[in-house]
């Protein structure tokens, strides 16, 4: 056996210390990356408080803490893993290939099917000319019936035969007839993020009997139809209103409800909700309805008031100023009423009371009324 030399306890400098620099790295640890002071940091904090060792001694000690923090939470500093473990007959997973092969002399290019348990990694692999949803049905049908019965939970990628469209985060538009098939034969079918299998792409819904995360689609009323939408469309006088109006006619011509809501400039999701608008209101549910904000802080008594002010204009032996301006209207508002704004909001406020700014065009003091008078008849005119 090699000798090892033990190091014998010494004390420190930074023993007196050690309690209050631990209280901090305690706080610290609770705060974000860019937020946390550093050892150096710490270390210059700890000499304002007397602390003469040197900077190594704090780093090393910063180190033995966050180890033994790490020890103590039982992690290992770049996350926790789990592994995947699957039971007899309890999941199954499928997903498409490309291959190659030589059919009648010529090199052709298949697709090809794979069909496996994840738990004895059995699997059956079907090639095809193409990626079709009846051969992705067929697929599993034979694997089904080879493998002797149907797993309780099928994982998916985001291959095009299920999804038709890939949302933010996990959100997924699952084809129809792929979710009708998987709630007749799978029990649940899952998404391959949702177990923590590493897929950048991954499609997730329940294919059971509880709530699906693709809705059908919500049905319009039918006291309208595309025509007259239409010729609503025509005759609105608000944008808005007119492009919806078409995407929901679009919708009653049986046309496909990610295409009928890119004619209104908008996703498949918000025409849902105009959709609800409409079966709700009608026509009149498809303008743009705008929150009143927060009521004004002067009452209807307080603005006529403050509308005389402004029209009789300003004192200048009280208020000072020969003309009004923003901020001298802002003090009076405050004197008046006991109201504080904000210098732009008081233009806004005389805005919404009929005033607009107008600054009188200036006037040279040596300036002669007749001069311009007698300059006028005598020129020429044009």
């Amino acid at each position: 056996m090699e000798p090892k030399f033990k190091v014998p306890a010494r004390p420190s400098k930074l023993d007196r210390f050690a309690q209050k620099l631990s209280d901090w790295l305690r706080v610290e640890a609770g705060k974000s990356r860019k937020q946390r002071r550093t050892a150096k940091q710490m270390h210059a904090d700890l000499v304002v408080l007397g602390y003469e060792g040197s900077y190594e001694r704090v780093a090393a000690f910063v180190r033995a803490w966050k180890a033994e923090r790490q020890r103590e939470q039982q992690t290992s500093g770049r996350g926790t893993f789990v592994p995947l473990v699957f039971g007899p007959g309890e999941a199954f997973q499928f997903d498409w290939s490309e291959d190659w092969a030589m059919l009648g002399g010529e090199r052709t290019e298949l697709q090809v099917a794979h069909t496996k348990l994840s738990h004895s990694r059995a699997f059956i692999v079907r090639a095809y000319p193409l990626q079709t949803r009846e051969m992705l049905f067929d697929a599993m049908t034979q694997a089904f019936r080879v493998l002797g019965g149907v797993p309780r939970r099928g994982i998916f990628d985001n291959m095009k035969t299920a999804v038709d469209r890939i949302g933010s985060g996990k959100a997924r538009q699952v084809n129809a007839r792929f979710a009708a098939m998987a709630r007749q034969v799978i029990p649940t079918t899952l998404g391959c993020d949702s177990l923590g299998i590493p897929k950048r792409h991954a499609c997730w819904f329940d294919g059971g009997e509880g709530d699906s995360p693709m809705p059908g689609s919500v049905r319009l009323r039918q006291d309208y139809c595309s025509a007259a939408l239409r010729r609503l469309a025509s005759r609105s006088k608000d944008a808005n209103q007119s492009r919806r109006l078409l995407s929901l006619a679009a919708v009653l011509d049986g046309m496909n409800r990610a295409d009928a809501a890119l004619i209104g400039g908008m996703d498949r999701q918000t025409l849902r909700d105009w959709v609800h608008r409409f079966n709700a209101d009608g026509p009149d549910g498809l303008f743009d309805h705008w929150a009143p904000g927060q009521p004004s802080r002067l009452s209807e008594d307080q603005k006529v008031e403050l509308i005389k002010i402004v029209e009789t204009g300003p004192d200048l032996a009280v208020d000072g100023v020969v003309r009004w301006r923003r901020i001298d209207l802002q003090r009076v508002i405050k004197e008046r009423f006991g109201v504080q704004y904000h210098e732009r909001h008081v233009g806004t406020l005389l805005k919404k009371l009929g005033f607009s700014h107008i600054s009188a065009r200036p006037r040279h003091p040596g300036q002669d009324a007749a001069t311009i008078a007698a300059f006028k008849k005598a020129s020429p005119r044009r």
